[in-house]
């Protein structure tokens, strides 16, 4: 498995290249993401009731060094295990059209 990583600067990205997993026929449980609690409180907030489970996906911020300027400044890193290097290939390009910034796999 290749784990593919990808830095979203909003919301509206980070849905699109969540959905591009989910349409791929992965389950919510192969997404992680990667975010600071300010940017979960805007984009997340537990008070308020959300239109997506993207939200439920949110963990803590210590997982990841590399990202962790893009994180301090309000980007969600997301990351999958892909089971095949052409599911990789094809979440590499779609979370880049997706406007995904520092995209490795």
């Amino acid at each position: 498995m290749t784990m593919v990583t990808g830095l979203f600067r909003n919301r509206d990205d980070a849905e699109r290249g969540y959905h591009a997993v989910l349409e791929r026929g992965y389950e919510q449980a192969d997404v992680n993401l990667v975010m600071s609690d300010d940017t979960r409180n805007r984009w997340f907030p537990g008070d308020r009731q959300t239109d997506t489970d993207l939200g439920e996906k949110v963990v803590p911020t210590e997982r990841s060094e590399q990202y962790e300027a893009g994180i301090r400044d309000g980007g969600i890193l997301m990351g999958v295990k892909a089971r095949a290097e052409e599911d990789a290939r094809h979440f590499a390009r779609e979370w880049q059209a997706c406007g995904a910034e520092s995209v490795h796999t």
